[in-house]
């Protein structure tokens, strides 16, 4: 990859939590803190910049295709 030691890491935590997202049923900023952001406010920030959607979005998207 051509990025940054942080930008990886910052991916690696959305993409755990994407995981997360899909598989409990813990708030998202429960979720937030469990993958190691310590601010909200910043993790909803970089899930949206690194995925292109809201974190919200993504868990209303994983459910509705998961009872698909």
């Amino acid at each position: 990859y051509h990025t940054t030691p942080i930008n990886y890491l910052i991916r690696l935590r959305i993409q755990h939590a994407c995981d997360l997202m899909r598989r409990t049923d813990r708030t998202i900023t429960q979720i937030a803190y469990d993958v190691g952001f310590r601010d909200g406010n910043y993790f909803f920030r970089q899930f949206k910049k690194t995925t292109g959607q809201s974190a919200r979005a993504f868990r209303q998207d994983a459910i509705r295709t998961e009872r698909v």
